[in-house]
């Protein structure tokens, strides 16, 4: 084919049959024979197809259910008789479904300071950012009644970049009576049919912003059409044509746009300016408390064999059906919420101290086994009374060893019989130093301490006056002052 192409574009040339022969190392008859033919004829099939039989029986079940899936097919036909595989039945169905059937959808208009919609729109652009090339997000919100606008752009779509962000759009506009979310995964645990799981950090937010947080059902992108139509908008308008190199970059570009394009048109649908209908809607719109929102983020935790989480040196009970699996640990406020798969499976008050154990009676509910009472407290009262210096060793054995702490604690207290109190005291100290709180490491430092020599026992020595020799003189000098 390639041959016959260059014979072709060099006969268009004007070259003779010789020179192209020539040029191209072949035979003049070739030259003659291909120099004057058309485009070939395409290669046709003329062998059947192993689902003719069934086409029939296909045409009609996809003009009844347009919607049917190729697989559904695949299995009816199975039970018809088929011998062939699934791909010949996906294909056939690829192109012979008739035109979808499109579901009506009314407007939906919100009053003034009723409700805003959030989205992220992900671009395929790339910017430097703190040396790295990062993939460029925007968020977007819009309020639904003024159609207003507030755009950022971020290299990324994490839980604490989405408050920020949201923060920032509700400062500079005001707090509506509602916020409408998609499933995103910072604000959204679950979407279910009879519930929706919201993040137990979302809601927080939401609790002290005061606006109520909403969340659309999956698939139903009519429900947020308007932000739906900004993150299009974005899209098609703001980001047509830019290459932005850097995050600071394109963040400029973003705020000329806000200002000069998208807050400053008519909108089609308000046939009003969202700058002018903004001052309308205000009113409406709340103010944001003075105090500012603590964040603080979700930290994965391995699930001990006793179903507890450790966190900040103490220990969370959590059901036992969790027990060697990775969880999710988030303070909010005063309390500590253990999330696994999407949901919260515990939450408790935080613990103060160190080594202390915050349990739930309901989480022991199938123990296969009672469990135990520990005897830490008692150890550790009995330890603290025969060396009440010692604090800073008994913490260190309990946040090692947790429960297992009153052993060494009790096995240490074994040892003043045999080497005494005031050698074992000196021990503690040097495993303390050393952060070695176990028995095994006191036990040494006693034998260490046992072999060194003891201090001198002598008198200490007298203390002696030095002064200087006096002269003895005559009194009779003082004779003329004595009257």
């Amino acid at each position: 084919m390639q041959q016959r192409t260059q014979i072709q574009r060099l006969s268009g040339q004007g070259l003779a049959a010789a020179a192209i022969a020539r040029r191209l190392g072949v035979d003049r008859e070739t030259v003659n024979k291909w120099r004057g033919q058309g485009e070939p004829a395409p290669i046709t099939r003329s062998r059947g197809s192993i689902l003719d039989p069934y086409q029939d029986y296909l045409l009609e079940r996809l003009g009844d259910f347009p919607e049917m899936n190729a697989k559904v097919l695949f299995r009816e036909l199975n039970a018809l008789g088929y011998q062939g595989g699934y791909e010949r039945v996906k294909i056939f169905c690829r192109g012979r479904r008739g035109d979808r059937a499109v579901e009506p959808v009314a407007r939906f208009e919100t009053g003034p300071g009723e409700q805003a919609q959030i989205d992220w729109l992900e671009t395929k652009l790339s910017v430097e950012h703190e040396g790295q090339r990062r993939r460029l997000s925007a968020f977007i919100y819009v309020l639904g009644y003024s159609r207003w606008s507030y755009l950022e752009f971020t290299v990324g779509q994490s839980q604490p970049i989405l408050f920020g962000c949201l923060e920032r759009a509700l400062r500079a506009s005001g707090v509506p009576a509602a916020i409408l979310v998609d499933n995103m995964k910072a604000a959204v645990l679950e979407h279910g049919q009879e519930e929706i799981v919201f993040n137990p950090a979302f809601l927080a937010f939401a609790e002290h912003w005061g606006f109520e947080p909403l969340a659309a059902a999956p698939g139903r992108g009519q429900t947020k059409g308007k932000v739906e139509a900004g993150v299009k908008y974005v899209k098609r308008n703001c980001l047509a044509g830019q290459q932005p190199a850097t995050l600071t970059a394109a963040q400029q570009h973003g705020n000329w746009w806000l200002q000069a394009v998208c807050n400053v048109r008519v909108h089609e649908t308000t046939r009003q300016r969202p700058v002018d209908r903004l001052e309308e809607e205000r009113p409406y719109l709340r103010a944001l408390p003075e105090q500012d929102f603590s964040y603080r983020p979700q930290l994965q935790r391995r699930v001990y064999l006793d179903f507890t989480v450790r966190w900040k040196d103490n220990f969370y009970e959590v059901p036992m059906a969790f027990a060697g699996k990775l969880v999710q640990c988030q303070e909010l406020g005063d309390e500590l919420s253990v999330v696994h798969g999407g949901k919260e499976i515990a939450r408790h008050r935080l613990e103060a101290g160190v080594g202390r154990t915050a349990e739930l009676p309901e989480h022991k509910v199938g123990l296969y086994r009672p469990s135990y009472p520990s005897h830490l407290p008692y150890q550790r009262e009995a330890f603290g009374k025969l060396f009440p210096e010692q604090e800073r060793f008994v913490e260190g054995c309990i946040k090692r060893f947790r429960g297992n702490a009153a052993y060494h604690l009790h096995k240490i207290r074994e040892l003043v019989a045999e080497w005494g109190r005031p050698t074992v005291d000196l021990a503690l100290e040097q495993a303390t130093l050393m952060g070695a709180f176990h028995v095994r490491a006191v036990r040494q430092a006693c034998r260490r301490c046992a072999t060194l020599p003891p201090p001198p026992e002598t008198d200490p020595p007298a203390r002696m006056l030095y002064l200087p020799p006096v002269e003895q003189r005559s009194l009779e000098v003082y004779a003329d002052h004595v009257r």
